[in-house]
C-alpha cells in the first residue's frame, strides 16, 4: 500500500513497486488522481494488480483503508519501511 499515491512522490513509489512486480494498492484522498496513477501502471505492462482506495487519511480513514486492503489482499508482507505489498 502506498499512501499519498496520487502525488508525485507517492506515484513514483507505486510505479517503482509495480515495475518490481509487486501487487500495489494505492491510497489517497483524490480518486481521479489515484485512478490515473493506476492506469499509468497498467499501461506500462507491469504484472501488478493495482487496487485504488480513496479515503481521508486521518486515523479513521486509515482504519477503513486497512480493512479494505486486508479484505482485498489477504496476507500482507512487509517490503520496505513504511510500505507493505
Amino acid at each position: 500500500m502506498v499512501y499519498g499515491a496520487a502525488g508525485a512522490i507517492g506515484g513514483a513509489v507505486a510505479r517503482a513497486f509495480a515495475r518490481d512486480g509487486a501487487r500495489v494498492f494505492l491510497a489517497g484522498r483524490t480518486l481521479a488522481r489515484l485512478q490515473a496513477v493506476a492506469q499509468d501502471i497498467r499501461s506500462r505492462g507491469g504484472t501488478a494488480d493495482t487496487a485504488v482506495l480513496a479515503a481521508e487519511l486521518g486515523s479513521s480513514g486509515v482504519r477503513v483503508i486497512c480493512l479494505r486492503l486486508r479484505l482485498a489482499a489477504g496476507r500482507l508482507t512487509p517490503r520496505r519501511e513504511g510500505a507493505v505489498v
